[in-house]
């Protein structure tokens, strides 16, 4: 929690350097929302568990406009409702790579989508052999924006109107197989949903 806290405070602070120069090749973007685990696929002993979610994220323009650069953090700062393993804050810091996959262009600036496949480091997270509080995984997620901020709120100075809604399911590459059956659950995604709030930058 601490980790994400400093992180925030460092992200908006960079924003804060950058809002003036419009030529930076960084945006930093805001994203509030839920997060629905294992909505899907959940275990027969388990329910899906839904929190109010955030994270921030900093997007690296680069020379192809097929991709971007991605580096992050989330939180869940009131835990999940319910019982169980997942009941906990679930604080972790993401990185890697997005990939456009639908140009916003394309759709006349209405939507876009895109793949960002990711490292992340999060609580109870690694192998299951793991004793540290934190481990890593690979991620990927699916991720597609409506930008309502260009079309309905472009009379209105920044951050709205490039405001935008989004929904994105995500999928750990790398589970651990069942201590039971010792097989491995490659599709349980999780659902994030909420608005996307652009402090500096764009999608």
């Amino acid at each position: 929690m601490r980790l994400f806290v400093r992180l925030s405070l460092l992200l908006i602070c960079s924003a804060r350097a950058l809002e003036a120069q419009e030529s930076s090749r960084l945006a930093l973007i805001v994203e509030p929302g839920l997060l629905t685990e294992a909505a899907l696929s959940a275990q027969e002993d388990a329910t899906p568990l839904t929190a109010f979610f955030v994270r921030a994220l900093v997007l690296s323009r680069s020379d192809s406009a097929f991709w971007r650069g991605v580096l992050g953090a989330s939180v869940t700062p009131f835990g999940f409702r319910g019982s169980g393993v997942r009941n906990q804050n679930a604080p972790n810091i993401f990185g890697g790579v997005q990939f456009e996959l639908l140009p916003k262009r394309k759709t006349n600036g209405w939507f876009g989508a895109y793949m960002p496949l990711l490292f992340v480091y999060s609580y109870q997270g690694g192998r299951s052999g793991n004793t540290r509080l934190y481990g890593a995984d690979l991620g990927a997620e699916l991720t597609v924006i409506l930008f309502l901020g260009s079309k309905l709120f472009t009379d209105l100075e920044r951050p709205w109107s490039r405001l935008g809604v989004y929904v994105t399911m995500s999928q750990n590459l790398t589970p651990n197989s069942d201590p039971t059956t010792g097989e491995r659950d490659y599709f349980r995604p999780d659902f994030m949903y909420g608005i996307s709030i652009p402090l500096t930058g764009s999608r």
